[in-house]
């Protein structure tokens, strides 16, 4: 057992070897800080050759994590209200109408129908629209889990379209948001919320598996909480995106000290392996390539963003001007279209079932 030792007020432990295989990792990024919360320490990132896997070194302890968090995004209540009349709502609502079930979100008379259906053809679309579901098709009275849920704007859509929805979310001020909503939040940690083994339909990631000190342990748990059948449905970055090549240390999504592991494609097929889960679609998505290139790009030049501000907000900051939104914009159809010769998207999207 390591010794902890103080990184500016976190305690942290060297971390020197790969949490899946166990080899000795190499230095990819050293000295890093911070670059959107403002959380304290001094943070590099080490890479394992083998498993393809990229990790926050040192790590902090499990008991001050919660310390890197104190800023953080989720722990604000959402401001948006959807449009039904602007135009990209239309458009996610006749894709996720046509491609995923949800037909309440449109008018089956109105020409959104025969919008959707042709949208969904894009795959830029497609995946825009969705992201807003994680991709799952409409399951009317399916029991879905998501671990991490923040304040809760998933899991608010979810159960106004259909779905019977319960949450776990660590942080008390996001899990108090979340239930001020009337929303079934258990705050803690998974293993903590003594949920009903088998009584899930679908357990969703989203955006979390990056931030756990113990992943395969997780994903254990979260595979014993599903039903026959059931899915598991995963989004993380993608370490090996045309992003994190383009920005090297600057890519916003290496987010030290809060992301612990960043994975390839293989990596986190390696990861869902070894709990027990089987790999039905392992794929990379680039609906978000705009904005990341946005907030990378005030990364490089400025050392970091203003911290505690939702994403929505970071996009307006001095810097996100109109030449560098549409940057973004000619990045994203380039990562696009590269998608066809390798896994260059800013996310990976895994879907995995029980193995039998």
């Amino acid at each position: 057992m390591k010794e902890p030792y103080d990184n500016e007020g976190i305690r942290v432990v060297e971390a020197p070897n790969c949490y899946q295989c166990g080899r000795q990792g190499s230095s990819l990024y050293r000295g890093l800080r911070d670059r959107v919360f403002t959380a304290p320490g001094l943070w590099n990132i080490a890479y394992c050759s083998h498993c393809q896997l990229a990790w926050l070194d040192p790590h902090p302890v499990p008991e001050d994590i919660g310390k890197l968090y104190t800023n953080y995004y989720t722990h604000v209540e959402s401001e948006r209200t959807p449009n039904k009349r602007s135009l990209l709502q239309r458009i996610r609502n006749s894709i996720l109408a046509a491609s995923f079930g949800y037909g309440s979100l449109i008018d089956e008379k109105s020409k959104d129908a025969l919008l959707g259906r042709i949208l969904s053809r894009v795959r830029l679309l497609y995946d825009f629209a969705g992201s807003s579901v994680m991709w799952l098709p409409l399951q009317k009275g399916g029991r879905l889990l998501d671990v991490g849920c923040g304040s809760g704007d998933f899991m608010a859509r979810m159960r106004d379209l259909g779905w019977q929805v319960a949450g776990v979310e660590p942080d008390p001020t996001a899990a108090q948001l979340a239930q001020q909503r009337g929303l079934e939040v258990h705050q803690g940690t998974l293993e903590e919320a003594g949920l009903a083994e088998e009584s899930f339909d679908v357990v969703t990631l989203n955006h979390v598996i990056e931030h756990l000190p113990d992943p395969i342990s997780v994903l254990q748990t979260c595979r014993r909480l599903l039903r026959e059948g059931g899915k598991i449905v995963i989004a993380t970055p993608n370490s090996r995106s045309l992003g994190s090549r383009y920005f090297g240390q600057a890519w916003l999504d290496w987010d030290p000290p809060r992301h612990l592991y960043l994975f390839t494609r293989y990596s986190l097929g390696e990861c869902v392996h070894r709990s027990g889960l089987c790999p039905l679609e392992v794929r990379t998505v680039a609906h978000s390539a705009w904005w990341r290139f946005v907030t990378s790009k005030l990364i490089r030049q400025n050392s970091a963003l203003p911290g505690g501000l939702p994403i929505g907000e970071l996009l307006r900051v001095k810097g996100a001007n109109a030449g560098s939104r549409l940057q973004g914009l000619v990045f994203q159809l380039l990562e696009q279209s590269l998608l066809r010769t390798g896994d260059l998207g800013e996310e990976l999207v895994l879907i995995a079932g029980k193995q039998r």
